[in-house]
């Protein structure tokens, strides 16, 4: 019950020759031994030598591996015409409950074993196939460049490598499953970004996070950083909590909009809206100066937790702007005048204090430390949000253009590999901290989406740049959170894989999706 190898796996083809259900895939020890190296370098020869010769590969009687140098695995051989296609399924039926996921699976309500999983594969591959190529062709947009249409359409892979759905229908992303396996990571382009494909395709898995997180609010109103380590009951505040994060509150503000302007779905919207009203009003108090915006302490309080920042910063208090934005729009939809004319007010005086950072042709990265002009990446990113929920501008309209013109003539070209967060004109990458001297794929591909819709010159390059780097180094389906601006490569020690912010290339079509959908 609690084992989490409990399951089975298939591999199945149409009109397979002959098959091979179990045999060991390492070649002998003696082998391994010999050469002074361990399983895995030697694959088992003998399967190939029996077919190479003419013959079928004599294989092992099915049964539990006996040792850790048992590595079972099979084989269906199907002959395939010259020109032809080899159409075939694996599958896998895994339901252990075990410490790492004490869930059942949602697929358990449909199917008893991994052989129905494949056999409904293979008897439903034309409508599966033609299913997949339709979304393609409806919701990518066409007047993009095919190598980023075909970016696009491969950042959905977190789908496959990163989410939860359980048997009772609860659903979540993994911020990394290996390396920082928290679920439904919030802020900083995580679910946020994560998600796009989600809230487009399926929106009632998005419906189903929406209440899990709504019911996950602390008592006092803060929203937590994710749902849990390998969990979705044992919520935490964040990396480097306390204190509390300042940027949470406002995303999930955003979120419940997005998924209304979505959906119409007013029921979801009336039932979490006094967990919003509490978020907003958590979110208010950290305002300590009474200028509309929160401040923060310097304890790495965003999700660019691994950076000393004290004051007011352009990346928070642009998306808090947002936030009050679609917060105002969600009272209006409850009849709650008291919240409407509290958002209208903090937005006032967040836009002073906003433009307070303007600096000529940018946004003052944030307050302390003083890194004077230096550009960051960042400095408008309420902008994504704002756009892609028709709120409007955070700002002037001309000075976002402004901003995004320095991001991609300052950031944009300060490395032939990537496009960094903090970049000074004439020390070139500040190197402050990891969250500086990297890019964030996810936030170069948001903000240059941003660029595009104003018309701002110069983003495809920085785009194609990007992306040509992670092809480049293998990265395709495994994005890393972070690239390091000098070299190009993720962090040196194992990277936050497989990141859920990938899917942030979904911002060049999301609008396009959403159109095509509405009809």
């Amino acid at each position: 019950e609690t084992d989490p190898a409990r399951g089975n796996m298939t591999l199945l083809a149409d009109g397979s020759k002959f098959t091979v259900v179990q045999y060991n895939i390492n070649a002998k020890p003696e082998y391994a031994l010999k050469a002074k190296t361990w399983k895995g370098t030697f694959e088992n020869p003998e399967p190939w030598v029996s077919i190479d010769s003419g013959k079928v590969p004599s294989g092992e009687e099915p049964h539990e591996s006996s040792g850790l140098w048992d590595d079972p695995a099979g084989l269906v051989a199907v002959e395939v015409p010259s020109g032809g296609e080899a159409r075939f399924a694996v599958s896998w039926f895994f339901n252990g409950r075990w410490f790492l996921y004490n869930y059942d699976h949602y697929y358990e309500n449909f199917f008893r074993d991994s052989l129905e999983v494949a056999r409904y594969i293979l008897d439903e591959y034309g409508r599966l196939r033609s299913s997949t190529l339709d979304w393609q062709e409806m919701l990518i947009d066409p007047s993009l460049p095919d190598w980023l249409r075909d970016a696009v359409i491969n950042s959905t892979y977190i789908l496959s490598t990163s989410t939860w759905l359980t048997k009772d229908g609860r659903f979540t992303i993994y911020e990394a499953p290996e390396v920082c396996p928290c679920q439904g990571t919030l802020a900083a382009l995580c679910y946020e970004a994560g998600s796009l494909p989600i809230v487009l395709l399926f929106p009632e898995l998005e419906r189903s996070f929406l209440r899990l997180y709504a019911n996950a609010i602390r008592p006092d109103g803060y929203v937590p950083h994710s749902l849990g380590i390998h969990s979705i009951d044992h919520v935490e505040d964040g990396t480097t909590a306390p204190p509390p994060w300042k940027d949470l509150n406002p995303t999930f503000i955003l979120l419940a909009y997005r998924y209304y302007k979505r959906t119409g779905d007013i029921e979801l919207i009336k039932e979490i809206y006094p967990k919003l009203v509490k978020a907003m009003e958590w979110e208010l108090k950290q305002d300590k100066d009474g200028d509309g915006v929160p401040e923060l302490s310097g304890d790495g309080d965003t999700g660019f937790d691994a950076m000393s920042v004290k004051g007011v910063d352009s990346y928070t208090t642009s998306l808090w702007i947002a936030a009050l934005m679609a917060m105002g729009e969600l009272a209006k939809l409850m009849n709650d005048e008291r919240m409407v004319k509290i958002a209208e007010e903090t937005l006032g005086k967040a836009r002073r204090t906003y433009s307070g950072l303007w600096i000529g042709d940018r946004f003052k990265a944030w307050q302390e430390p003083d890194f004077g002009k230096a550009s960051f990446l960042g400095q408008v990113f309420g902008e994504w949000w704002s756009l892609m929920l028709e709120l409007g501008h955070v700002t002037d309209e001309d000075k976002v253009k402004a901003a995004l013109k320095t991001i991609i003539r300052v950031n944009g070209g300060a490395s032939p590999h990537t496009t960094p967060n903090l970049v000074d004109e004439d020390r070139g990458i500040v190197d402050y901290s990891p969250q500086t001297s990297s890019s964030w794929p996810r936030l170069v591909f948001a903000m240059m989406a941003v660029a595009r819709e104003l018309g701002v010159d110069g983003w495809m390059e920085v785009v194609r740049k990007e992306w040509d780097n992670i092809v480049k180094r293998g990265l395709v389906w495994n994005q890393p959170s972070r690239i390091d601006g000098r070299t190009g490569e993720p962090e040196p020690r194992r990277f936050l894989d497989h990141y859920i912010g990938s899917a942030a290339l979904w911002s060049f079509t999301y609008k396009y999706a959403l159109s095509r959908l509405r009809g």
